[in-house]
């Protein structure tokens, strides 16, 4: 774990017994302690984010592409002519 899974950990901690304590203070400490948690896994996140670096977005066309287009082209001209033969259409 790195240096900012620490700090995110001690945060996260912070987090729930400020929300608890706050809590405490309206007589509510469970509701202060969920809301100090849902922060402090929001500051987590924020965090673990932070230390992420972007790598470049690439995108390929899988060599299959053409084959399956023709093939659906294909399919829906086939279905086209077996509903036109049925139906009979002008």
């Amino acid at each position: 774990m790195g240096e900012e899974g620490r700090v995110g950990g001690l945060l996260f901690v912070a987090c729930m017994f400020i929300g608890t304590g706050i809590g405490l203070l309206f007589e509510r400490p469970d509701v202060g302690g969920a809301i100090g948690m849902g922060i402090g896994f929001l500051l987590m996140a924020l965090i673990r984010v932070k230390t992420i670096e972007p790598s470049p977005i690439t995108m390929q066309i899988p060599r299959t592409f053409n084959r399956i287009s023709i093939f659906i082209v294909g399919l829906l001209l086939i279905i086209y002519n077996i509903w036109y033969f049925i139906n009979i259409i002008p």
